[in-house]
């Protein structure tokens, strides 16, 4: 991120927003799971987090003003479905232990 952002002072905010959906989004992302299926669900936080990466990955043409704010913004989306990517394959696990 040095080289995008060009200070390590970002770091700091952008674990933040990595690490802060992964108690925030959980709540609504278990219901989604429960109302439309923990394989839909967790596909759909695959794309989030796919998205949230590339589009991290492509910021370079971005302007320098508010490449922070913009990088920030992506980080939440790759966090949001960083957060059900770690928690969907162990419920889905254990479901199938249950059977």
């Amino acid at each position: 991120m040095l080289f995008i952002l060009g200070t390590e002072s970002a770091i700091t905010p952008l674990f933040v927003c990595v690490v802060g959906p992964l108690m925030l989004a959980m709540p609504p992302w278990r219901h989604a799971a429960r109302r439309m299926g923990k394989k839909y669900c967790l596909m759909a936080a695959l794309t989030l987090f796919t998205t949230g990466a590339l589009a991290v990955v492509a910021l370079r043409a971005g302007t320098e003003a508010i490449r922070l704010e913009i990088c920030c913004a992506l980080f939440l989306v790759a966090g949001t479905g960083f957060a059900v990517a770690q928690l969907m394959p162990q419920v889905m696990f254990a479901d199938i232990l249950a059977r």
